[in-house]
């Protein structure tokens, strides 16, 4: 999945991932372009992480692609943000596994 999002976006795209395997993936399957277009904790972070740095990155970027990579538990966490992102004119794009 994390490949063809490469391929999809041309790896132009600024990619936030959350916590866990998946953050892995998007290291070892996504051709970044470009330094400083992955935001993600290092490990380091905690379940949630995801889709609110995703506003953060979007809102300081507008006009770019932002893909946020995150997990289906750390998505429900913040899932109400969905609303944050309509109202701000926020287009994150989100993707998840379970």
């Amino acid at each position: 999945m994390i490949e063809e999002i490469s391929n999809i976006t041309n790896g132009e795209a600024l990619v936030v991932t959350g916590v866990g395997q998946h953050q892995m993936w998007a290291a070892q399957y996504y051709r970044f372009k470009h330094p400083r277009t992955w935001c993600t904790s290092g490990g380091l972070g905690t379940m949630g992480y995801g889709l609110p740095t995703a506003m953060g990155v979007q809102a300081g970027n507008p006009g770019k692609l932002v893909v946020n990579i995150d997990g289906d538990g750390s998505f429900a966490m913040n899932s109400q943000e969905l609303a944050t992102c309509f109202e701000e004119r926020l287009p994150v794009k989100t993707v998840h596994h379970q």
